[in-house]
């Protein structure tokens, strides 16, 4: 059995962590006349996807993991989200690393990307950190062997335990190095267990609009859990298909209220019934078994594209991966940061939305993407349309979204795609 973090118990933990969020949450706004914020907090989130041994009702052969963010948070309150958050001083230490990734600073990013090797690795580091946290789904390097593997060894270790190290995490990110050497045992350096960061492709880049108080500049990653007939991943393989990876993550009852594995239509379809969208555009009632969801314009939009384009995980990996390890193909990626305006859809109705490089309406600066000379924009959407919060409510509620023309723009990766109320005419105007 692994050392443990702390003598404390778990419910101890989690009362702390209570009252220090309850705390947190209580404390007051930002003053106006506080100088402005410097920039936006640099953070990482993880679109995971877990296959299934049998495609759903709906046609997806996999589910995404979604958390629900608890009623009093600072951010995104009540939404589900994907596992996630900002990036902390360990993720950054490359000294602390060193011994798990020795080539990383030589390493070259891949092509798709504009970030630099170590920021690229500091934010895989972050994505796998905070799921851990946010999920208890820890994230390791497959190894040949799954026979005393590191992975073997934190699945046969008991929920308090487990729940222990996942709370000392989040208390001092330092931890997680303790762990990884902790699961690695009495090894030559360098063969600890490692963080999966080779099974995260850098997916896509929101940044949060200026005119808000709190932003963030959001890297999202897109991961694929091992098959559940993998060996050692701990799966329970005789379970049901709306049971697959159930066992694997849990809420922490504190930051999240609820770990839901989801296909992506089913998000879509459950966030459109959310009654906040009950407005002159909005759908009919929807019918009383689906159960709402709130999701943000970045995560619709994740979603939506996974929905729209990739039912099966073939569409999405990369055939010439030489991994064992299901990879995504990678795609261009770069800042996609909303600006709010009110545009005309393509029946001729004026509706309020956030639109995004490409997007006809989109105001660029000088050298932003999208806007050199002889890229005719004409008729292009890439946006969201949304309704505006009511009284305390936090961030935008979705009615739809569509991307059309992106390929000329961003490039292979970005293919049309639409959901909700996306303001399209005719047959197939919704997803």
């Amino acid at each position: 059995m692994l050392a443990r973090p702390a003598a404390r118990t778990a419910r101890t933990l989690l009362l702390s962590t209570t009252r220090r969020t309850i705390h947190r949450t209580a404390m007051p706004a930002a003053s106006s006349s506080r100088p402005p914020n410097k920039g936006p907090s640099l953070s990482a989130s993880l679109v995971l996807l877990a296959p299934l041994p049998a495609p759903a009702p709906d046609g997806h052969d996999y589910r995404v993991l979604l958390l629900k963010r608890h009623a009093q948070s600072r951010t995104y309150d009540s939404a589900h989200v994907m596992p996630g958050g900002n990036i902390d001083p360990i993720d950054l230490d490359s000294a602390a690393w060193a011994s798990f990734f020795p080539s990383a600073s030589k390493a070259s990013p891949p092509s798709t990307s504009s970030l630099i090797a170590d920021k690229l690795l500091a934010l895989r580091l972050c994505a796998i950190r905070e799921t851990f946290e946010e999920s208890g789904l820890l994230l390791l390097k497959q190894q040949a062997s799954s026979v005393n593997s590191p992975q073997s060894r934190w699945n046969g270790l008991d929920p308090e335990e487990k729940t222990r190290w996942r709370e000392a995490v989040h208390e001092d990110g330092k931890e997680f190095i303790q762990l990884l050497r902790r699961l690695g045992g009495t090894v030559e350096p360098g063969a600890e267990a490692k963080p999966a960061v080779d099974s995260l492709t850098h997916w896509s880049n929101w940044v949060t609009p200026v005119l808000l108080p709190r932003r963030f500049d959001t890297h999202f990653f897109i991961s694929v859990l091992p098959s559940p007939e993998a060996s050692g991943s701990g799966i329970d393989t005789s379970a049901s298909t709306t049971a697959v990876h159930d066992s694997l993550v849990s809420s922490d009852g504190v930051e999240t209220t609820s770990a839901d594995w989801l296909t992506p239509l089913e998000a879509i379809k459950r966030a459109v019934a959310h009654p906040a969208r009950r407005g002159e555009n909005a759908s009919p009632q929807p019918p009383s078994d689906i159960e709402p969801i709130l999701l943000h314009p970045p995560q619709f939009n994740l979603l939506a594209e996974l929905a729209h384009n990739h039912r099966t995980l073939a569409s999405l990996l990369d055939s010439s991966a030489s991994s064992a390890t299901p990879l995504v193909r990678p795609r261009r990626v770069v800042p996609l940061t909303p600006q709010i305006a009110n545009v005309m859809d393509d029946q001729g109705r004026e509706r309020k939305a956030t639109v995004l490089p490409g997007d006809e309406e989109y105001q660029y600066d000088d050298e932003a993407v999208g806007s050199a000379p002889g890229v005719d924009r004409a008729g292009k959407r890439n946006r969201t349309y949304v309704i505006p919060p009511r009284k305390g409510q936090q961030g935008l509620v979705v009615e739809g979204c569509i991307r059309r023309g992106m390929v000329e723009v961003l490039g292979e990766g970005w293919e049309d795609m639409w959901a909700g109320e996306a303001g399209r005419a005719g047959e197939g105007a919704k997803l």
